[in-house]
């Protein structure tokens, strides 16, 4: 079994010492660590850029428990001199631009560089360990080779990832996110004895003052750290922390958290913030206790201990609270891996990290991207919202958590949500986060200069579809000189609104559980503030079934947003999603989010080749083709109206695309071939969205004359050449998520 490690409750760091001093520091720590004598070390210290923190580890078979350091610095490991380094030693090297992170294991011959994939046997107190990478402490001692193989899997192996990881479990906060240590001392060196802390505050800009602290409750309102009652032993580390505080965003505050007595629901109006001061804090744990609890968790706070973060509880009503404290107690999205995984993790600088997403998207799994950020980093608020999105006095429309409240008193089938829609500007919406009776969420504003990520680009198949065809056009222009216009002359606006777009969310906001409408993936990424998903899917199910899909899928559904069955026959996992990573939906999906803080996410919607299938299945649900057409819109909105146009010129533009990708799955592609064959007026919704316009239109004509071309390439491919006469029936002869074997088609090229 892999070694259970823990880290001591004091980390000695403080200011520079002399060069001398250093090897009897390290001594004296590492003797007192073992001899239980730490509080008696607090005057003692290491260089300014190093931490240093003493973990025990407990191996099977071993007497004692044993122990080693961890130190993080930034000067590389065969540089530090005047410190005895004893072997199961770690040094994480931090570099200062954020990348090139080196991690090493002290042997008995000195530092060895470590490699996460492979095991490499050390010496620690005489007895031979395996450094093995973990998802919690990003590093952790296994007894036995066979033990590193089973606790590393699922575990990040890139090592930027595992350096962050090990730095967040030994309680420090890298100088690289904040400044460099030489310009900024006191911050390179903060641990918290809670753990980490991610929040924003409504209101705050990065160039405003810092805010005077005051205490409500035990918690620094205008801090990052939850601190109990307990008297502790203040440090210079602590100075430096509240130190930050009084710069950084606060924590939740101290609500009042009670029952009705009758559901377990909470009493909304005891949960109404005393201030509008909210975060989430990582769950530390020595500070567990076994009669009292966990005394960071406050009434009024929601802990989530997949994540082992807390977060506020929804105080706008009953059945948020009840709907968000059921996402709470649900496992990690990763580690739902049966029948296939929930969601795969990856890292931004691996090797062909698109062909990963591209093959965890086709088998419906969800990918989490870490490693990338957006350029503009920013507070929700309006001095740097206006500085990001003009302009910042546009008219936008929200939703109302308090009139979406209302409706929950009335029968399901009588509510009407559109009563939950606000309009007004932009600006007052920023403005109103600051305002305690206000939980609003403006979705979808339109981007039309959107930043995103390089390894979405390489997967956005239908605008890579539209740029490779973008100099034709596929209608008769009625000139001998020149038959046919240079490009289309007309395009519906969804078509591009669709492709980016800025979500804005007040802190205490729910979006209940759906799926993005028309068959599209999404992908999207935390400019400011956190939000909480919950990936859902059918618990039991039959997954050849299509019509057992269907059916269980209506029963979830049976009212809009799953308001009564949100926790019937799913499976729910969940993932934090903040700065620094890129969370990437396969179509279809249903979920959840939360927003703990204020919250502004960007991202966008896009079709791929290697996901037709899954498109195909959500849009024969959204569109009630198993059931003549009758609409189903209570797991998703309408369809958008530049759908179809956009599958018909991903199959008019494969000829240029297989000469330098040839390889695409085969249902994909025959669920391709399965929506250029529909009728467009199967996707006229209730004459809502129409995607054609009366008869006669020049769009329509563009559109037409692009259907034919379509229809022909994908007639050639499916009918001719694979012999498959009705890809919709094809398509229901295996499991609905399968995407099917590689297949070359560049003959398409040849014709």
């Amino acid at each position: 079994m892999p070694a259970k490690s823990a880290t001591s409750e004091t980390s000695i760091d403080g200011k520079a010492t002399p060069l001398g001093l250093k090897n009897f520091h390290a001594n004296v720590l590492r003797l007192a660590t073992r001899w239980g004598l730490i509080p008696l070390l607090v005057c003692f210290s290491l260089p300014t850029s190093m931490h240093c923190v003493s973990k025990s580890v407990a191996l099977t078979g071993s007497p004692i428990d044993l122990v080693y350091d961890i130190y993080i610095g930034y000067e590389p490991a065969n540089d530090l001199m005047g410190i005895s380094f004893f072997a199961g030693d770690v040094y994480v090297q931090y570099a200062l631009d954020g990348a090139d992170h080196v991690i090493s294991v002290h042997g008995k011959a000195g530092w060895i560089l470590w490699d996460p994939t492979r095991p490499l046997a050390v010496s620690l107190l005489d007895r031979t360990v395996y450094p093995t990478p973990s998802k919690s402490q990003g590093l952790l001692y296994s007894a036995s080779e066979e033990d590193f193989h089973q606790a590393s899997r699922g575990s990040p192996t890139h090592v930027g990832i595992l350096a962050d990881l090990i730095a967040k479990d030994s309680g420090y906060l890298p100088a690289r996110l904040l400044r460099h240590p030489e310009n900024e001392p006191s911050t390179s060196r903060l641990r918290s004895r809670v753990g980490t802390v991610i929040t924003t505050k409504a209101g705050t800009s990065r160039r405003k003052p810092p805010t005077k602290k005051k205490s409500i409750g035990g918690i620094l309102s205008s801090g990052g750290v939850a601190k109990s009652s307990t008297p502790t032993t203040e440090t210079a580390a602590d100075a430096d922390l509240e130190a930050l505080n009084a710069r950084e965003s606060p924590l939740v505050p101290n609500n009042t958290c009670e029952s009705d007595g009758t559901h377990g629901d909470v009493v909304m109006d005891e949960l109404k913030p005393t201030e509008w001061d909210t975060g989430m804090v990582d769950i530390d744990d020595n500070r567990a206790d076994e009669e009292e609890g966990n005394p960071s968790v406050q009434p009024g706070q929601l802990p989530w201990g997949a994540h082992r973060i807390i977060t506020r509880m929804p105080w706008t009503c009953n059945k948020d609270a009840e709907v968000t404290r059921f996402m709470s107690m649900a496992p990690e999205a990763s580690s739902i891996t049966r029948p296939f995984p929930m969601l795969v993790e990856l890292s931004a600088e691996m090797e062909y990290v698109d062909c990963k997403i591209r093959k965890a998207l086709a088998q419906g799994s969800a990918v989490l991207v870490h490693g990338w950020k957006p350029h503009q980093a920013m507070k929700f608020c309006t001095e740097d919202v206006e500085t990001y999105r003009l302009p910042i006095h546009q008219t936008v429309t929200w939703q109302d958590a308090h009139l979406r409240a209302s409706l929950f008193s009335k029968n399901p089938s009588e509510r009407d949500y559109t009563t939950q829609l606000c309009t007004g500007t932009l600006a007052h919406f920023v403005a109103e986060a600051d305002n305690e009776d206000s939980c609003l969420n403006c979705p979808d504003l339109p981007v039309l200069i959107p930043e995103v990520p390089e390894f979405v680009r390489m997967i956005v198949d239908d605008q890579l579809a539209l740029t490779a065809i973008a100099n034709k056009s596929f209608e008769p222009y009625g000139s001998p000189s020149r038959p046919h216009l240079f490009a289309p002359q007309f395009m519906h606006f969804d078509t591009w609104r669709s492709c980016a777009w800025d979500t804005f969310t007040h802190a205490g906001f729910l979006t209940y559980p759906h799926h993005d409408s028309s068959g599209l993936a999404t992908y999207m990424y935390i400019r400011a503030g956190t939000q909480v998903w919950g990936c859902i899917h059918l618990d039991e199910v039959n997954e050849s079934d299509r019509v057992d899909i269907f059916e269980k899928w209506d029963k979830y559904y049976e009212h809009p947003m799953a308001t009564e069955t949100y926790h019937q026959n799913v499976k729910v996992g969940t993932v934090v999603l903040k700065e620094g990573s890129v969370l990437i939906q396969p179509p279809g999906m249903n979920h959840m989010v939360y927003a703990p803080v204020p919250t502004i996410m960007c991202g966008g919607h896009f079709l791929s080749y290697d996901t037709m299938h899954l498109t195909e299945v959500a849009l024969s649900f959204d569109l009630g083709l198993d059931r003549n057409g009758q609409i189903r819109e209570k797991a998703s909105d309408p369809v958008l109206p530049g759908l179809q146009r956009k599958v018909y010129l991903m199959a008019i533009s494969l000829p240029e695309l297989v000469l330098s990708r040839p390889l695409f799955y085969q249902r994909s592609i025959i669920a391709m071939a399965a929506i250029v064959f529909l009728h467009p007026r199967c996707f006229v919704v209730q004459d809502k969205n129409q995607i054609l316009p009366p008869p006669m239109d020049a769009i329509e004509s563009e559109i037409n004359a692009e259907r034919d071309t379509a229809h022909k390439i994908m007639t050639n491919v499916v009918c001719d050449r694979w012999g498959i006469l009705n890809p919709r029936e094809e398509l229901r002869k295996d499991i609905w998520r399968d995407p099917g074997p590689l297949v070359d088609l560049t003959f398409i090229a040849e014709k």
